[in-house]
């Protein structure tokens, strides 16, 4: 079991360090207003708890994204930054563990998690449309849900779920702030 860190690293502090100076900064650009400035590598790409699970049935789980990456993708990864740097061979296995590695680094970091999120938007509204436009599918959904439905109260119409889809009004709630 590994600490359990608050700030978690989208990129890999082993990684950033590898493009530090003398002292220890590296140049880090800022997405959201494109400023560039120096600082340290621990200060750059990081979200306070960003890989946590929050299950209160398995809280066990809370940190296991956190340690599966330092185990199995950036533990074995933080080696070949250095034989990186001596320009040495890599045997097939260590080219294996840095393809894992660079393969990671596009799916871990909160750019893909947005992109993500509105594609999986996007397909479940197109989802719900295909089912509310066609009324007998409809009709089958809300007999197998009718238990759920009395303890909502009162369903919308069909033709009411379909403008509201169509006019946007639908909106994913994401757990993180």
């Amino acid at each position: 079991m590994i600490s359990k860190p608050k700030k978690q690293h989208y990129v890999q502090r082993a990684y950033l360090d590898q493009w530090s100076d003398s002292s220890g900064n590296i140049f880090i650009c800022d997405l959201n207003n494109g400023n560039i400035h120096s600082g340290p590598a621990k200060s750059a790409a990081w979200q306070k708890y960003y890989y946590n699970l929050k299950d209160p049935k398995h809280p066990e789980l809370e940190f296991e994204i956190e340690e599966f990456l330092g185990r199995d993708i950036e533990g074995p990864a933080k080696a070949l930054f250095e034989k990186l740097s001596s320009e040495d061979v890599f045997t097939t296995e260590e080219k294996n563990k840095l393809a894992w590695y660079i393969a990671f680094q596009k799916v871990r970091v909160p750019f893909f998690e947005k992109s993500s999120n509105k594609l999986a938007e996007k397909l479940d509204k197109e989802n719900l449309l295909k089912i509310l436009e066609d009324k007998s599918n409809y009709d089958k959904f809300l007999i197998k849900n009718q238990d759920k439905y009395k303890l909502l109260g009162n369903v919308p119409t069909r033709e009411n779920l379909i403008n509201t889809i169509k006019e946007n009004r639908v909106r994913h709630f994401r757990s993180r702030s």
